[in-house]
């Protein structure tokens, strides 16, 4: 499947969104002010409560239609379609864990017949009984007569259970990381791309600019930069401002399957993966062939990777052959409309 709930073009606007302006402290008609230098922004705009990261902030996967991945995902995972295909779960979660706590939900049909290893924690299984679930010993479950079979190795009280409130998480988690990519794609940017001197068709993402929350905003296209035709994207050290960057990609089709993301790439400036999300607000297809680094939001795509992502990943369908590793998203609570000029970049 290739479209999500609403489809492109159909957006959906969370507390807060386009049209729907608050107002911060000052009240309306006290705008307060800020140096009005080039560059800067000359009022700090009201908070926009649609930024909501709060599933991908608990969740490594998200799924909205089916799920197939033939290696590990390291946190916790929620498949509202189909399960297709599993190995490993859960098995990069540190610290105490409640075993009796879901690191792995599926809301549809298990059309996978295999083991699935689950590390830490349980379980939960939206349309499956309890009669359909079998408790072959301590550490082992199995549905449909062994059709699937799960090693619990999480300890005391890890389990598969059958949740009747599964489709409702579901249907809460789709609205909202639908809300959350447009919203997101509807930020102005307050950076551009620019291109690497003396180096053929590479460019960087120069971090010099944040609205008033440390937002950091770019709009780049997905047909012209994320190609084969540039070999490779950097990330220059960023104003010491900025706390969280936004890479809205445009376009319905993505085929990164030729590229790279040079040099350190948020891991020696001050940020990590936790602190980057690449929205792809419109796309239905999505192909990586290299190591993703960041959170990836694509709410209408079926992205298919044979290469790791490094952060939270929500998406319509995953076929993926590499891991998903941490960490989850960790974004501020919400972020303003920049009211820089927008830069256009494609």
């Amino acid at each position: 499947p290739t479209t999500g709930p609403g489809g492109p073009g159909t957006p959906t606007t969370g507390p807060g969104g386009p049209g729907t302006p608050t107002t911060g402290p000052g009240g309306p008609g006290t705008p307060t002010t800020g140096p009005g230098g080039p560059g800067t922004p000359t009022t700090i705009a009201p908070c926009i409560q649609g930024f909501d990261t709060s599933y991908m902030s608990q969740y490594n996967v998200i799924t909205f239609g089916d799920l197939y991945t033939t290696s590990d995902i390291e946190l916790t995972t929620i498949c509202c379609g189909n399960f297709e295909h599993g190995a490993t779960f859960a098995n990069q979660l540190t610290g105490p864990w409640n075993a009796t706590a879901p690191v792995l939900e599926i809301m549809g049909t298990m059309t996978y017949s295999g083991s699935l290893n689950i590390q830490k924690g349980s379980v939960l299984l939206g349309s499956y009984s309890s009669s359909q679930i079998t408790n072959a010993n301590s550490n082992q479950y199995s549905i449909n007569n062994n059709q699937v079979q799960f090693n619990m190795n999480g300890g005391t009280g890890a389990s598969v259970r059958s949740s009747s409130t599964l489709q409702d998480k579901c249907n809460s988690i789709t609205a909202n990381i639908i809300s959350l990519s447009q919203t997101l794609c509807a930020l102005s940017p307050n950076n551009q791309v620019q291109n690497i001197p003396n180096v053929l068709n590479a460019l960087n993402f120069n971090l010099a600019n944040c609205d008033s929350n440390g937002i950091a905003v770019y709009n780049i296209s997905g047909t012209s930069i994320l190609t084969s035709s540039v070999p490779g994207l950097e990330m220059s050290t960023p104003n010491a401002a900025v706390k969280f960057v936004v890479i809205n990609v445009h376009g319905n089709m993505v085929d990164w399957s030729s590229g790279n993301l040079h040099g350190s790439w948020l891991s020696t400036l001050g940020l990590d993966a936790s602190r980057l999300i690449w929205n792809f607000c419109e796309a239905t297809t999505i192909k990586f062939n290299f190591e993703m680094k960041g959170a990836v939001l694509a709410p209408y795509a079926t992205i298919t990777s044979n290469q790791p992502i490094d952060g939270s990943c929500a998406c319509y369908y995953l076929n993926t052959q590499g891991e998903i590793h941490h960490p989850l998203i960790n974004a501020p609570n919400c972020t303003s409309t920049s009211t820089q000029a927008a830069i256009s970049e494609f």
